[in-house]
């Protein structure tokens, strides 16, 4: 029988070198200290815990910095794009189908120059008669994306369609696109400037479209091309949601990237396929998602690289072209009743007009401008900020995000090593290394990554995917730096104790 009162004898295992090795030791990895129960010992664990730490941070920062250098070639933007283009992709399925505003687009296209033999730029009256027609069926507003600046209509056009261009403001809001000049000047005829000065139910919107593109046969202007201010949204949730309007101030936003909804409907009519038309997508809501999500690689054109079976079919507002208009009863256009009208073009030789979306290739422009809107309201201003936060350029802001990510990730790592040490008293073993490791390495750095990205979402209202890229990046570094540190370090040990 053993006396209870005496030590028991401690277990041991050979050491490999003719010795053995007994007690804690078992438990202690190959490159750490030598350490007894003592307090000093256990305190050169810490210190030896936190030097690993601190040598794997500095190389995370050094690899940090070099990425940024890569800045230039643009591999960020590169990055950030397909990751909004597969938040959009997965969206759109997903989309809210209720409670969103009433917005129509009105199309003037090659149909139209064809069935009414016209020609472009659209004479005046054509563009008089069409307004006109549109405001029988009383929408909320118009919103007219064509910039009027060519002077070569004459005299006579330009003051009979000021006359109607008022006339239809006296019942029904309406919204004239302007063209900026270098010096921030308004450009647009004269004759509808001073009429816009005079009418209170007129206002001009800057779209942030070049002067030069407003000289070149006042072409309809370029849409929002993401990330940019959507001005035209902008005052139209200001006129027709003042509600909504005054969340998104007090929110702080006014640049948004896009969120395009899948086409209006119940997408249930089938196409001769016996697909949705919807989309060229079969399957449920999460099957699409699902091809949706890993269905593309869009690397240098936003949506161009979505396969084209995948893309979806028709359009995200309820449209009307134009063509369909002239002499028809306002009845027959209920869609455009008592909602926000938007009317631009819809030519395909107008390359300067197109927008590309991640789900439908390419688009009008015009439809930019009514998703915009349609989000700021049916997401009640959960919109995304899509440039940085405190006025700062994106590779500053890129900076300050991966110094966040790496003083996130090693105040975690410090407190999980911590934990490791101080509370369980005792280092890992052998068997239970890698699992510390990923601990001490892995956990920390997707941790701050989840953590900075809520910050920016709730905190900034900036869009998760959009800085993917310093995130993927970084993230990537600080896989590799656990293993890095492990080698380098038990070098550094081995020469400090030879």
């Amino acid at each position: 029988m053993v006396d209870e009162c005496l030590p028991a004898t401690p277990p041991s295992r050979s050491d490999g070198r003719g010795g053995t090795v007994t007690g804690s030791a078992l438990n202690e990895p190959a490159d750490a200290p030598a350490t007894a129960a003592s307090g000093p010992a256990r305190g050169q664990m810490i210190l030896w815990k936190i030097r690993r730490l601190a040598f794997a941070h500095v190389i995370l920062i050094a690899a940090s910095l070099a990425l940024l250098a890569l800045d230039p070639y643009h591999l960020f933007t590169k990055f950030d794009g397909a990751a909004r283009d597969l938040a959009a992709n997965v969206w759109s399925v997903s989309y809210p189908r209720t409670n969103r505003p009433k917005v129509a687009v009105v199309t003037v296209g090659e149909d139209y120059l064809r069935n009414w033999d016209a020609a472009w730029p659209l004479p005046l009256r054509d563009h008089a008669d069409l307004i006109e027609q549109m405001a029988l069926a009383r929408p909320k507003g118009i919103m007219i994306d064509f910039l009027f600046v060519d002077a070569r209509h004459g005299p006579a056009d330009i003051a009979a369609f000021t006359r109607r261009l008022a006339a239809v403001a006296d019942a029904t809001p309406v919204y004239l696109a302007v063209a900026s000049g270098p010096d921030g000047e308004v450009v647009i005829l004269p004759e509808l400037r001073n009429l816009a000065n005079t009418h209170p139910n007129i206002e001009l919107v800057s779209v942030g479209a070049p002067r030069e593109m407003a000289e070149n046969g006042g072409y309809s202007v370029r849409g929002v091309v993401s990330p940019t201010v959507d001005r035209a949204a902008m005052t139209l949730l200001r006129r027709f949601y003042p509600d909504v309007a005054r969340s998104v101030a007090e929110r702080n936003i006014s640049l948004i990237d896009i969120y395009w909804s899948a086409p209006p409907g119940d997408c249930t009519t089938k196409d001769a396929d016996g697909l949705s038309v919807c989309s060229r997508i079969s399957g449920g809501r999460l099957g699409r998602a699902v091809k949706l999500a890993f269905g593309f690689a869009p690397i240098s054109a936003p949506g161009l690289g979505l396969p084209e079976r995948y893309r979806l079919e028709g359009r995200p507002i309820a449209s009307v072209s134009a063509a369909d208009l002239p002499g028809q009863a306002p009845d027959r256009f209920a869609q455009l009743a008592d909602a926000v009208v938007f009317y631009g073009g819809a030519f395909a030789f107008n390359a300067g007009d197109q927008e590309a979306t991640p789900v439908y290739g390419m688009l009008p422009s015009v439809y930019a401008h009514a998703m915009a809107l349609d989000n700021l309201v049916t997401l009640r201003g959960a919109a995304w900020r899509a440039e940085p936060p405190f006025g700062l350029e994106p590779k500053a802001y890129r900076m300050l995000e991966a110094f966040t990510l790496l003083l996130f990730s090693f105040l975690l790592a410090s407190g999980l090593a911590w934990l490791n040490v101080v509370v369980r008293g005792e280092p890992v073993d052998s068997g239970r290394l890698a699992v510390a490791d990923i601990t001490a390495n892995r956990i920390p750095m997707a941790g701050a990554i989840v953590l900075v990205a809520l910050i920016e979402w709730f905190g900034l209202h900036i869009s998760p995917g959009y800085w993917v890229g310093a995130w993927s990046a970084t993230a990537a570094v600080g896989v590799g730096v656990g293993f890095m540190s492990r080698r380098l370090g038990r070098k550094t040990e081995g020469r400090a104790t030879g």
